[in-house]
């Protein structure tokens, strides 16, 4: 999909509404937000979203001084979000056209049990929330084409950071460490390598190791060169010549005797 400029947009929790809303940098083909998309800045935009309700204040903006919280009170996982903005821009062609959709977790969190004392249901509540994993899980289940067509990728560290709050910031050499370790494993290399190759226009199908070689085929001294042949098999096998990593094959088929094992062992 091609656009002349790009689309960003932040997802915020209105205070008196409690709906999630879609600040973009774009007009919503949904509702008139030009009220908004004319008074909200990069910095107001940006408090919105992060607002955490135990660590900030509300913040009004636009002309009406709507308030707004916390956007992970009802998008900690705007992926659905992010889905209903890009069929608002390219409708019914995103499915088709769509290239690669990567989402970013930020730690499979533990299992808890519900309890049934007031701080136990409030904190229960907010772990409803701001849920993430199962929020993953339901897209993967509902996309599911995005995934068996490599174009659908989930990137979250699965041990060591649900215990880590979101005010824990000394922490951070602790989330380093984690993360590191889960990028590290073959199963997340192999996936990220899949997802960059994406990105970059290329497949990728893992290392092709197949030995082979030409190092004892006797050289005739009686070489009648091909010019047009030589340079199809540059063309299609060189490595300086495409920027692929797929396994390329070129085959060479003639009568016997008319010099097609001296061809590829000249080159």
């Amino acid at each position: 999909m091609h656009r002349l400029r790009s689309i960003s947009f932040v997802c915020a929790t209105s205070k008196e509404t409690s709906d999630t809303v879609c600040r973009a940098t774009c007009r919503s083909l949904r509702s008139d937000n030009s009220d908004l998309l004319n008074a909200t800045t990069i910095w107001q935009a940006c408090r919105a979203t992060s607002a955490a309700t135990t660590f900030f204040d509300p913040i009004a903006i636009g002309p009406f001084k709507e308030k707004f919280v916390d956007g992970a009170l009802g998008a900690n996982n705007p992926v659905y979000a992010l889905w209903n903005q890009a069929q608002d821009v390219w409708g019914g062609q995103l499915r088709a056209s769509l290239k690669c959709l990567v989402s970013i977790g930020t730690g499979v969190p533990a299992l808890k049990s519900v309890r049934d004392d007031v701080l136990g249901i409030w904190t229960t509540l907010k772990d409803i929330a701001t849920e993430t994993e199962k929020t993953a899980q339901q897209f993967h289940r509902d996309k599911s084409d995005l995934d068996d067509e490599g174009r659908y990728f989930r990137f979250n560290v699965d041990h060591g950071l649900e215990d880590i709050g979101l005010e824990e910031s000394k922490k951070k050499t602790e989330i380093a460490a984690v993360t590191r370790r889960y990028v590290e494993s073959q199963a997340v290399f192999k996936q990220m390598k899949a997802c960059a190759n994406n990105i970059a226009g290329r497949e990728y199908h893992g290392p092709y190791r197949i030995p082979f070689s030409l190092h004892r085929v006797p050289v005739s001294n009686n070489f009648v060169a091909r010019p047009s042949a030589t340079e199809e098999l540059e063309e299609c096998l060189l490595p300086h010549r495409r920027s692929h990593t797929q396994r390329r094959v070129f085959v060479l088929y003639g009568l016997g005797g008319i010099g097609k094992t001296q061809l590829a062992a000249i080159r």
